[in-house]
């Protein structure tokens, strides 16, 4: 009769040690909008860090990184714990899947509010929301916020570990890489949103691309033709960017044949969908590339809003030295690969990530940062193996591993505060007034409020934070931007009531939009105390009494909020 070994102390001990630091991550977030202190996020995020990297040389890996995952997840979701403080990516897909399931089918025409927004055409994200929601009988907004995003994030961490393995020989290399990326600001992909599940089918498609060059097996090309389709239909830029991807494969791998048919496969499901349906995805991509093209051009670009500084000197500081050590690491490995190994994938890889790297952390402090935000886990990655490899040369010596641990925690230290963003990791209370923990119960109590005493359908203007809430968790029709903005600017009764008395169009897209006046203005108290990037200064104390001698009535007021009813609406 065979006995069942149970893993003794010295394998169990660290796991439990693992999993006992993120409990504790998990009752600091809960607790940070009691008054937790900011230095005990530190110190557990750098713990975890630290504690994640001792497992190089120990047994269950695996769960150490599914653990600090979850943690790092436990700390953006509940930090901010509450539903209205979802991000506006997760509003809107959350919105669009509640419509989906609702009406029982897929059109991505339909849209209320925050959903009127043509990226319906990519449906994966909110088919599969939808789908969820069905199926467990939960709101696509609850799913968001609290179970899908974990599911989410921990698939992509070991979908980035298996390419790590696939790449890399060394088990003690790829998981010290493995460690290195956990911690990597990864930006866009840290919530839910059409680009981080593209995201996951790419990395799905690569693992199988990196096996096919290496195996040549006939079924990892089938697998390979079978998953494309999903790419294109979950993200348009993400599409896109994975054509670029395989074109310029092309040049470096040596079956060039099969990358040639599959290239000329992926860009025929491109054009049929795109052409052949999605119309409007053409038109509005092509529209955004000629703005980029004419500021690039002239040297301007037009922006609604002001520039507002969110970070500190030093936080800025942290941030560019983290990633430009981490650059500086690589550079010897860099060179190594590409003076022995240039003609191949992981050549190819190295130049995409040098390349990409760099523009990224040049794009982060313009208008283009989204460009950054959709490929900088991608490129990054080969920068984090090459990095990982000096290490390995360097380690052995014991007063450099004590230098090589500074500079890790340096880089978690400013990896953390770009990817979680300075007002998470470093602030008690609010900086800006667009960032996510300024929506509260009392701004979404207000939207309740209006719900339960008016149809749903109202026409109101705010600003983004405003829009988010109104427009996402509900579904009334908001003008934010640059009308909120003109709004907010002027002076004096008469031009509020001028601007009061036009008719505006409501809605993005042609099969939304509305033309009507502003029913209601919502003001918040925070709109008079923080900056804003659509504003720039706070509102001052006189705008209140100029609003309020204006043609409005308040009609509702729960001592943080405020709702005005347009008194010329009713005339109209």
């Amino acid at each position: 009769m065979s006995s069942v070994k149970i893993p003794g102390w010295s394998v169990m001990g660290p796991v439990i040690t693992q999993f006992l630091l993120v409990l504790t991550l998990l009752v600091f977030s809960i607790s940070r909008t009691e008054g937790a202190p900011v230095f005990l996020f530190w110190f557990l995020i750098i713990g975890l860090a630290l504690h994640t990297l001792s497992f190089a040389k120990k047994e269950w890996k695996i769960y150490a990184i599914v653990l600090a995952e979850i943690g790092l997840t436990f700390v953006s979701v509940f930090t901010y714990a509450d539903i209205w403080n979802l991000e506006r990516d997760e509003i809107f897909e959350s919105q669009l899947a509640e419509i989906f399931a609702e009406e029982g089918l897929w059109d991505p025409t339909l849209g209320a509010g925050f959903a009127e927004n043509y990226y319906g055409y990519n449906p994966v994200m909110h088919l599969t929301l939808a789908f969820l929601s069905e199926a467990t009988g939960l709101s696509p907004f609850f799913l968001s916020k609290y179970i899908f995003i974990f599911m989410l994030r921990v698939v992509f961490v070991l979908g980035v570990y298996a390419i790590i393995k696939n790449l890399v020989k060394d088990p003690e290399h790829a998981f010290i890489s493995m460690v290195i990326f956990l911690f990597s600001p990864r930006l866009f992909f840290m919530s839910i949103s059409r680009r981080f599940i593209a995201a996951i089918i790419v990395i799905f498609a690569l693992i199988i691309m990196i096996r096919y060059f290496r195996e040549h097996k006939r079924r990892l090309l089938m697998m390979l033709y079978i998953i494309s389709p999903l790419i294109v239909l979950a993200d348009h830029s993400v599409s896109y960017l994975y054509a670029i991807f395989i074109g310029g494969s092309i040049l470096f791998v040596r079956d060039k044949g099969h990358q040639l048919i599959y290239l000329a496969y992926y860009m025929s499901l491109i054009m049929l969908w795109n052409y052949g349906f999605a119309h409007v995805l053409v038109e509005k991509d092509l529209a955004y590339l000629v703005g980029v093209l004419a500021s690039f051009l002239t040297g301007s670009s037009e922006v609604i809003g002001e520039t507002v500084h969110i970070n500190t000197w030093f936080e800025t500081a942290l941030v560019i030295s983290s990633q430009i050590g981490l650059l500086l690491l690589s550079l010897y490995s860099i060179y190594h690969i590409l003076r022995t190994r240039a003609h191949s994938f992981l050549g190819y890889l190295t130049l995409i990530g040098l390349g990409g790297y760099c523009i990224s952390i040049v794009l982060l402090s313009t208008s283009w940062v989204v460009i950054a935000h959709i490929v900088f886990w991608l490129v990054s990655l080969p920068i984090i193996l090459h990095a990982t490899q000096t290490v390995m040369l360097l380690k052995d010596d014991t007063y450099l591993r004590y230098v090589l641990a500074g500079l890790f925690i340096i880089y978690v230290a400013g990896s953390v505060t770009l990817g979680y963003g300075a007002a998470l990791a470093s602030r008690d209370a609010p900086v800006v007034l667009e960032f996510r923990d300024v929506k509260d119960e009392a701004l979404y109590a207000s939207a309740v409020w209006l719900a339960e005493h008016d149809r749903t359908d109202a026409f109101i203007l705010g600003d983004i934070t405003v829009f988010d809430i109104y427009g996402g968790h509900f579904r009334y029709h908001v003008l934010t931007e640059g009308f909120a903005r003109d709004f907010f600017s002027l002076s004096d009764p008469k031009s509020i009531n001028n601007f009061l008395s036009e008719a505006y169009t409501f809605g993005y897209y042609q099969h939304t939009e509305k033309t009507d006046k502003i029913e209601y203005i919502v003001v918040y108290d925070d709109m008079y105390r923080l900056e804003s990037f659509l504003l720039g200064q706070p509102l001052s104390d006189q705008y209140r009494s100029t609003l309020e001698e204006s043609s409005v009535e308040l009609v509702y007021d729960n001592g943080e909020v405020q709702i005005y009813r347009n008194e010329a609406y009713t005339l109209a």
